[in-house]
């Protein structure tokens, strides 16, 4: 369902949160996402189904004290923020 999901064609269908780039310190293939500098990130819409159930696999790689997260929300069809983990 994911566009690009390994970053292996760069960010083409993503869109950038800012503070972000690409690195080649990546656990699979050879691109991976960086932040630096503060919040951020690459993300992007997709479509689901209720009631479907999904994976989401992440692999993060942190040094010093930084904080890495992953999140998910779920909007209805007019974007109202139904959910968000």
């Amino acid at each position: 369902m994911l566009t690009n999901p390994d970053f292996e064609s760069g960010i083409t269908g993503w869109g950038d949160w800012g503070y972000s780039s690409l690195s080649n310190d990546a656990y699979f293939g050879v691109q991976a996402m960086k932040i630096e500098g503060g919040e951020g990130g690459f993300g992007q819409d997709i479509s689901g189904t209720a009631g479907q159930t999904y994976d989401l696999e992440v692999y993060a790689k942190k040094s010093g004290v930084e904080q890495a997260f992953v999140g998910i929300r779920f909007f209805n069809n007019s974007w109202s923020l139904l959910h968000e983990v």
